[in-house]
């Protein structure tokens, strides 16, 4: 019975967790977390990424859960987090945790530099110092006038916009042309 309830106590420590997780497609992380069953000590983390590029993390020397910071964003690739402690019972454990780095899709995408407003280029400056009365109008009226309609669509009766300009002339002369044939008509049949 005694050993029962003992066996649990010479359990070994051990890695509970980690953020990033083994094997995870992240973004870039900001810390890297690692928690373990116990109290640990003499913490060491090192990340090594594309390139077998290392960089060692400060990470506090003791506690069940470590936090270490990552000193730059992390380009997209393959890392590994190796990691080395000193458990509760002296005896030293490590690790390594792979995971991958993945483009931020909410990170806006490059756009082509557009030139500093306050640049001038030799067609700016030339407009520049033209006549005023010639300079084009700021963009509102431009838009302004854009929305108002022409004169000539003004006029248009409503209801009227589908058909053709030539229609109406040609319209008022078959009237006119109809008036007059029966004007004509008309003195005949009195004169007769």
């Amino acid at each position: 019975m005694l050993i029962g309830t003992a066996s649990p106590a010479f359990a070994h420590d051990r890695l509970k967790s980690s953020s990033p997780a083994a094997n995870a497609k992240v973004t870039s992380p900001e810390t890297v977390t690692l928690e373990f069953s116990s109290r640990m000590r003499f913490a060491k983390v090192v990340l090594t990424g594309p390139g077998d590029e290392t960089t060692k993390l400060d990470a506090p020397d003791e506690g069940s859960t470590i936090r270490a910071k990552v000193p730059d964003q992390l380009a997209p690739g393959r890392y590994q987090i190796a990691w080395h402690v000193a458990s509760s019972d002296g005896h030293p454990i490590s690790g390594q945790i792979p995971f991958t780095v993945i483009a931020d899709p909410d990170s806006p995408s490059p756009t082509p530099e557009s030139p500093s407003p306050s640049v001038s280029t030799p067609a700016s400056t030339a407009e520049a110092s033209a006549d005023p009365s010639e300079a084009v109008p700021p963009p509102a009226a431009t838009e302004s006038s854009a929305a108002e309609p022409s004169p000539a669509a003004a006029s248009e009766p409503s209801g009227t916009s589908g058909l053709p300009g030539w229609v109406w002339p040609v319209g008022a002369v078959v009237v006119l042309a109809g008036a007059g044939a029966w004007l004509i008509t008309r003195r005949k049949g009195t004169q007769g």
